[in-house]
């Protein structure tokens, strides 16, 4: 049974993704793998870049630009191209410096449209699968190239039949043998820039009428056009499907491709491949917004605005803080004024006491001296711990004495002379 699963496995079929991608890394038979990777065949010696998904053109800088003597090909591969004003300018701007632009796409951007004077007309089956509607016949030798050799290329796939028509020029619904060869000029889209466009492909293809009626209307129109834009060029394929590599792989359908590559000038030397497969523009989004000049003008005065805001008005406000005063210490004050009302009152002997008292105190507490008895040896441990002259020292301890015992007269004189005695002290002590 084990070796039977295996069998079973190894003979099951691997599931084909026909979904349409045209990216250069995919091998399916409609990705971009053989066409990417073919580039360095034509354009031997070239850089070659691969832009992400979602590259906007705006960001196109002067690194991509050529040089004096060289240029650069951008290539744009997809279904669907929708662009902004200011990314179409960039990209014309960008083949005015002598570059090129191929845009690969069944639908275009109406502002491309009206910008160049041409409209386009998809096939709205080109993602449809193969099938019993659509079996893909119809594609069988539709597409040829303005060369002397009128080869014609096709192949059973999904379809390929977009083209283009140019306004007021000629009626791309009416079958001309001679249109391949015919030079288009002047199509203009405003009076300050004139592009000069040049057929380089077309496409031989019936399209039914509708669907009531079967009869088919033979259509020979211009797919693959290129407009002269300043010193460079930008090239439109209404059928995008060419690049796949299920189109290259069939019939001699890669001398197609030759001739595409081989009509774009030989002084290329860098190459940036963008396959945007479906790109829309996000009509929610602020570039899409921003194309209208009354929102972007109004945009921008918001923002401006809000700037301004900020700068004058983003600071913290709250209210003046009060200037509070410093608290004072309130015992000095208090002690002088005791000290004035006994000095006011003449009583000078009970005031020389409360000086004495508040002088040992504070000896107590700052030497740790025991003052209980004010001998030869407390006057000598007071003067080794205060760093004050013995002599000093013993004068001061006499005239405590002379108060505590009554012995002296207290007058002015004394009194002034026992304060400066103690200042004296608390200013020298260490």
């Amino acid at each position: 049974m084990l070796l039977l699963a295996v069998f079973c496995s190894c003979d099951k079929q691997k599931n084909i993704n026909w979904a349409v991608t045209l990216q250069p890394q995919d091998k399916n038979p409609y990705g971009a793998y053989l066409c990417y990777h073919t580039l360095d065949k034509y354009f031997p010696g070239t850089h070659i870049e691969t832009l992400p998904k979602q590259f906007k053109y705006d960001n196109i800088d002067d690194k991509m630009m050529n040089s004096d003597d060289s240029s650069s090909l951008l290539i744009l591969t997809g279904i669907q191209f929708y662009i902004t004003e200011s990314e179409l300018n960039k990209l014309i701007a960008f083949a005015k410096k002598g570059n090129e632009v191929m845009i690969f796409s069944n639908v275009i951007d109406s502002k491309i449209e009206n910008r160049f004077g041409f409209e386009n007309f998809p096939v709205a089956s080109v993602l449809n699968p193969i099938s019993a509607i659509n079996p893909g016949k119809v594609n069988d030798s539709i597409l040829q190239l303005n060369t002397p050799d009128s080869s014609l290329y096709g192949y059973n796939g999904r379809t390929i039949q977009g083209y283009f028509s140019f306004q007021n020029h000629i009626d791309s619904n009416k079958p001309s043998s001679n249109l391949k060869y015919d030079k288009l000029s002047d199509n203009t889209y405003s009076d300050t820039e004139k592009y000069v466009s040049d057929t380089i492909g077309i496409v031989n293809s019936k399209k039914t009428n509708n669907l009531f009626q079967q009869a088919d209307i033979p259509i020979v129109a211009p797919n693959l056009i290129r407009y002269k834009v300043g010193e460079g060029h930008i090239s439109f394929h209404a059928a995008p499907l060419v690049l796949s590599n299920y189109f290259l792989l069939q019939g001699n359908n890669i001398m197609y491709m030759d001739g595409i590559w081989q009509s774009i000038p030989n002084n290329i030397n860098r190459i940036y491949w963008n396959s945007y497969e479906k790109r829309y523009l996000e009509y929610h989004s602020i570039l899409y917004m921003l194309q209208f000049p009354a929102i972007r003008w109004a945009f921008w005065l918001a923002v401006l605005g809000l700037l301004f805001y900020v700068i004058f008005e983003g600071k913290r406000r709250q209210r003046i803080v009060p200037i509070i005063n410093p608290v004072e210490n309130s015992s000095v004050s208090f002690v002088e004024t005791i000290g004035r009302l006994y000095y006011n009152k003449g009583n000078q002997h009970n005031l020389a006491d409360k000086m004495v008292l508040h002088f040992l105190e504070w000896v107590r507490n700052t030497y740790n001296l025991n003052t209980n008895e004010l001998n030869e040896q407390f006057i000598l441990q007071l003067g080794k711990r205060s760093g004050q002259p013995e002599n000093m020292v013993h004068n001061l301890m006499e005239m405590i004495h002379e108060v505590r015992l009554g012995s002296v007269i207290i007058d002015d004189a004394y009194l002034y002379q026992l304060y400066n005695n103690i200042q004296q002290f608390y200013k020298n002590h260490k």
